[in-house]
């Protein structure tokens, strides 16, 4: 497609949507809305769900705090140990023969 001839397209686009006429609110329609979201139970965050947020946020900094804190030990501990561990966890990532025959 040439430059003119998607200059042209653009052109026809833009004529077609100059062409649709605007939509004309209803009156009294927000009024309406207003109503229906008035009538809508609306469920308090009452205390339980307070304190289970509460929990599980505690429980993800604990779980993050003590994966940092085993990196970290790993980082100053043994070479050995850690790349023991690491080959250890590519061969279970990498051996898919789940069924020895």
């Amino acid at each position: 497609m040439g430059q003119e001839e998607k200059e042209d397209w653009i052109e026809d686009v833009f004529d077609s949507v100059r062409q649709t006429k605007n939509v004309e609110v209803p009156e009294g329609l927000f009024e309406k809305i207003e109503q229906e979201i008035d009538k809508t139970n609306v469920l308090p965050f009452n205390n339980f769900r307070t304190y289970l947020l509460a929990a599980g946020i505690a429980a993800l900094l604990f779980a993050n705090g003590s994966i940092l804190y085993r990196l970290s030990e790993g980082a100053r501990g043994n070479p050995s140990k850690e790349l023991s561990e690491s080959v250890y966890v590519q061969s279970m990532t990498l051996d898919f023969n789940f069924y020895d025959i």
